[in-house]
C-alpha cells in the first residue's frame, strides 16, 4: 500500500507567477507565488514518459524576488505571454490576488517558518491521516488477534496445526476436509515407489506452483490456501526419512556391489567416479546398482564409494 499522504492545496496567494514549458507530452512547470505578503514559495513539476516530479519549498524574500526576475526574463518580449524556441513551447502567466492550487504528496513539501498558513494546512491532512491510519491499525490488530483465538481454538479441537488453521480459514467444514484429505495424502505418499517419492519431495521444496502440484497429485483439500503457506512438515519428514534411508543403504549396496565386480569394470566405474562430468558419474552409479532419480546427487556421498573401489584396486585417494 502506498504510505505517501496527499494534501490538496487551495491557498491564497497575493501574487503567482508560472512558467510552462511543453514538448509533445513532456511538462515542466516552475512557479513562485506569496502569501500574505509575507510567505514566498517555490512549486516545481516535471512530467515525461517515464517520470513524474513535484516539489513544494518555503523560500526567502530574496529568492523570492530573484526567481522572479529570471521567470519575467524569459520573455522575448515585454508583453510576451506564449512563444515557441527551440521547439519548446512556453506560456508564462502572472496572477494576483488568486488562489493555489495543488494536489501532492506531503513528503515532498519543505518549509522554513512554523506559522505560514500553507505549512498549517499540510500539517493538518497530515496529522488527520496519520490519526485515521493509526486507528484503523488498532481495529485491524483487534480483528487479527481475535482471527488468530478462533483459529487457535478450533486447531486444539480439530487436531490441525495452528498455521494451517490460519491459512485456511476458521471454517469447519473445510478443515476437516484439509485434515482428512492430508491423513489420506500421507499414508498414500507411503506407498508411492522411491522415484515418485523423490518427485515429490522435490516439488513439496520448490516454491508455490511446484508444492500446489504436489497436493494435487496427493489430492489434498486446501481450500484456496497458499500452497507455499502451509505446515506439511509431517509429510516432508516422512519422505525425507525414506530417502535418507534408501541413499544410505544404497552406498552400502554400491560398495559391495563394486567389490565384487571384476578388476577391469571396478577401474572403469572408478574412472567415471573420479570424472568431472556428472553424466559419467551418473552411469557409474547406476552400474553399482543406485537408483539415480531417488538420490538427491548434490549431495550423495560419492567419495565414500570412490574410497572403497580405491581400496581394492591399490589407488590412494586423498
Amino acid at each position: 500500500m502506498d504510505s505517501k499522504i496527499f494534501v490538496n492545496f487551495v491557498v491564497r496567494t497575493d501574487e503567482a507567477i508560472r512558467l510552462e514549458c511543453r514538448r509533445g507530452s513532456n511538462l515542466a512547470v516552475k512557479e513562485i507565488f506569496c502569501v500574505k505578503e509575507k510567505f514566498y514559495f517555490f512549486y516545481a513539476m516535471n512530467r515525461n514518459k517515464d517520470t513524474n516530479t513535484v516539489s513544494l519549498r518555503e523560500i526567502t524574500a530574496e529568492e523570492y524576488a530573484a526567481r522572479k526576475a529570471e521567470l519575467i526574463s524569459c520573455r522575448p518580449q515585454a508583453d510576451t505571454r506564449e512563444w515557441t524556441q527551440d521547439g519548446n513551447f512556453y506560456a508564462l502567466k502572472t496572477f494576483h490576488f488568486g488562489t493555489w492550487k495543488r494536489n501532492m504528496p506531503a513528503q515532498d513539501c519543505l518549509f522554513i517558518t512554523e506559522d505560514n498558513p500553507v505549512k498549517e494546512l499540510a500539517d493538518s491532512v497530515v496529522a488527520e491521516v496519520a490519526h485515521r491510519r493509526e486507528a484503523e491499525e488498532t481495529i485491524d490488530k483487534e480483528a487479527k488477534a481475535e482471527y488468530a483465538r478462533r483459529c487457535g481454538g478450533l486447531a486444539h479441537r480439530l487436531g490441525i496445526s495452528f498455521v494451517n488453521v490460519l491459512r485456511i480459514g476458521p471454517e469447519k467444514g473445510k478443515l476437516l476436509s484439509f485434515k482428512n484429505s492430508y491423513q489420506r495424502a500421507l499414508i498414500k505418499a507411503q506407498a508411492l515407489s522411491l522415484k515418485e517419492q523423490r518427485k515429490l519431495y522435490d516439488l513439496l521444496n520448490n516454491g508455490r506452483k511446484a508444492r500446489k502440484e504436489a497436493l494435487d497429485l496427493l489430492d489434498v483439500q486446501f481450500a484456496d490456501a497458499d500452497a507455499s503457506l502451509l505446515d506439511l512438515s509431517e509429510l516432508i519428514q516422512n519422505l525425507w526419512n525414506n530417502l535418507s534411508a534408501y541413499s544410505e543403504e544404497s552406498v552400502k549396496q554400491a560398495i559391495r556391489n563394486g567389490s565384487e565386480m571384476d578388476y577391469a569394470t571396478r577401474q572403469e566405474v572408478f574412472e567415471k567416479l573420479s570424472h568431472n562430468s556428472r553424466e559419467l558419474k551418473r552411469e557409474a552409479l547406476a552400474r553399482l546398482g543406485v537408483e539415480v532419480e531417488v538420490i538427491e546427487f548434490k549431495r550423495y556421498p560419492i567419495m565414500r564409494i570412490r574410497r572403497s573401489l580405491a581400496a581394492t584396486l591399490g589407488i590412494d585417494v586423498d
